[in-house]
């Protein structure tokens, strides 16, 4: 039995149990995008991060050397404090790309690596970063969405994305389209659920699917009052175990 599941980092640890619950392999992760950006010359995708760490057998002891090491030189941005195995990501997956590599065989080679009971995708292979417009000190400015969340007081007052294209990847629209159920995991309604459903072409796979779409409750989310709305079928679960037992695991 085939699951999908819709996620971004706040998901991890639904998706964890998740994986527990099925037999290996059957599951396949699709995750935002929005929040990805570049630092310090590196591809950093919290997201995708969050459910890789998330999703190995034993997560990584969360070690910040590197991050009090750039703080102490300076470096910025300083809300930026990813931990070292994270950073460790970060670098072999931006020479990966580097090296003429999509987004997608990256993410899926590092879940490889990771020996991951589950595959995990992008939603998108291309810049679709989520901007927040706020005032501050009377200056209207967009930032983004990462730094917002790290540091934001200012009240935010719109969206804008930055993309280069919003189509959703080959293999985050073959994995909805293959799966037996998909399921959308607790998420942020403006931070990542808003922006996975506006990758191209995805809502209109999720759509032409006979079976609605198995959502978990949301996840609290400060920008919640600039979402979308959802406007799909969906069943309502509560829980992992919920999902298990609807595929029959």
């Amino acid at each position: 039995m085939r699951v999908t599941v819709l996620a971004g980092a706040e998901s991890a640890p639904f998706v964890r149990e998740l994986a527990s619950l099925l037999p290996a392999h059957d599951l396949t992760v699709v995750a935002s995008v929005a929040r990805d950006q570049w630092v310090h010359g590196l591809k950093r995708t919290p997201d995708a991060d969050a459910l890789l760490d998330g999703l190995r057998a034993e997560p990584s002891s969360a070690t910040s050397r590197v991050a009090e090491e750039l703080a102490a030189l300076g470096a910025e941005p300083r809300w930026a404090h990813d931990d070292d195995a994270t950073l460790a990501r970060q670098v072999l997956r931006t020479e990966l790309l580097a090296a003429g590599f999509g987004l997608a065989e990256v993410t899926a080679a590092l879940a490889a690596r990771l020996a991951l009971p589950a595959t995990v995708v992008p939603v998108s292979e291309h810049r679709t970063e989520l901007h927040v417009v706020v005032t501050d000190a009377g200056e209207r400015r967009a930032v983004h969405v990462e730094e917002h969340l790290a540091t934001g007081t200012a009240e935010a007052e719109s969206l804008v994305v930055v993309s280069t294209d919003d189509s959703a990847s080959d293999a985050a629209l073959a994995a909805v389209r293959d799966a037996d159920v998909v399921v959308l995991a607790p998420v942020r309604p403006t931070v990542t659920r808003t922006p996975l459903l506006r990758a191209g072409g995805l809502r209109d796979a999720l759509a032409a699917r006979p079976a609605p779409l198995l959502a978990a409750p949301e996840a609290d989310d400060p920008l919640a009052a600039l979402a979308d709305p959802l406007e799909l079928p969906v069943t309502t679960v509560g829980s992992p175990a919920d999902v298990a037992a609807a595929v029959g695991a």
